[in-house]
């Protein structure tokens, strides 16, 4: 349940961006694409990083590590699909694996803070 409520206002953006680019014919379809690769990215990174984390998570948490990929792996060209850097991943769940849930909403603050 944490993780839902931590998803719904985060990405409640890139699924109205998905209805409203999606409803256009025939480069609709295109559209629908992106935004499900940008989805799935997201979602998957962020369960990873929850999951390397290994400690039981609040829906803050989950909101804020949203928002820290949103920012590390930006999807700044609705036409064109950025694949994330593999190496940019392997360091933001590297610098989780093993921290407890205090020392982890603190990365992830102090990390939001740096995008600012």
């Amino acid at each position: 349940m944490p993780m839902l409520k931590g998803l719904v206002t985060e990405f409640l953006f890139d699924v109205a961006n998905d209805k409203i680019m999606g409803s256009i014919p025939i480069v609709g379809i295109y559209f629908n694409a992106i935004c499900a690769k940008t989805l799935t990215w997201r979602i998957g990174i962020l369960i990873a990083m929850l999951s390397a984390n290994g400690e039981p998570f609040t829906g803050d948490t989950v909101k804020n590590a949203a928002k820290l990929i949103r920012q590390v792996f930006p999807q700044t060209d609705t036409y064109k699909f950025i694949t994330p850097e593999y190496g940019t991943f392997e360091k933001l769940i590297g610098g989780v694996v093993g921290k407890t849930q205090e020392e982890l909403d603190n990365k992830i603050a102090s990390a939001l803070k740096a995008f600012e």
